[in-house]
């Protein structure tokens, strides 16, 4: 128990010493690092039963984003895909174990101070963790660019990057009444006609 509190409480010093939050801020100073780390440290117990072994590690970190149902219903060819993306103030970090993605941690911004918002999310921290990695290998985009984009009123979930200017997608699973498949990169623009013509048919 304690291997794994002090690995994960110096991983997450390390990430959160070099991310962004979703408010912009460039880095975190040391007395909000240490304010997330405390914070997290009282329920970073939970993984122990999760991950069934010691030396779990934080991967690295991705600002979170949500795209709502009403922006993806108002959504038309020629606007701007990335002004639908709406900041939550989240970092989720996958959580491996010898290399493997056994769980998550989420951080979010409170009143100026990082804390834990969940823990566990096995399953998703392994397909964003492995969509990523495709992403990165087959871009050369730098992990740290890469983001995770969820439009949740249509079930579809991402992770996204910039190719120049232009913001691509790519489904980390198969998503229902579109052509999006996992792993598949396609434009923004593309991806969000689709899920556009199926916001349609969401019930309020």
């Amino acid at each position: 128990m304690r291997t794994i509190a002090i690995a994960l409480l110096g991983s997450l010093l390390l990430a959160l010493a070099g991310c962004s939050s979703g408010s912009g801020d460039s880095r975190k100073t040391a007395p909000e690092v240490v304010s997330a780390a405390q914070a997290s440290l009282a329920t970073l117990h939970q993984l122990r039963s999760a991950d069934r072994t010691t030396g779990g590690v934080l991967g690295e970190g991705l600002l979170m984003y949500m795209i709502r149902l009403d922006s993806l219903r108002a959504y038309r060819s020629g606007d701007d895909p990335k002004s639908l993306l709406n900041e939550t103030g989240r970092i989720m970090y996958p959580v491996t174990v010898g290399g493997e993605v056994r769980s998550s941690v989420t951080m979010e911004k409170r009143a100026g101070v990082w804390q834990p918002a969940a823990f566990g999310y096995a399953n998703l921290a392994r397909m964003v963790h492995t969509t990523r990695q495709q992403v990165v290998d087959a871009t050369q985009t730098p992990l740290e660019s890469v983001v995770y984009v969820e439009a949740p009123a249509v079930g579809a979930r991402f992770v996204g990057h910039e190719a120049g200017s232009t913001l691509i997608l790519t489904p980390i699973h198969d998503i229902a009444g579109t052509t999006l498949t996992a792993g598949k990169l396609v434009s923004a623009t593309e991806a969000l006609a689709q899920l556009s013509r199926a916001a349609q048919d969401v019930a309020n």
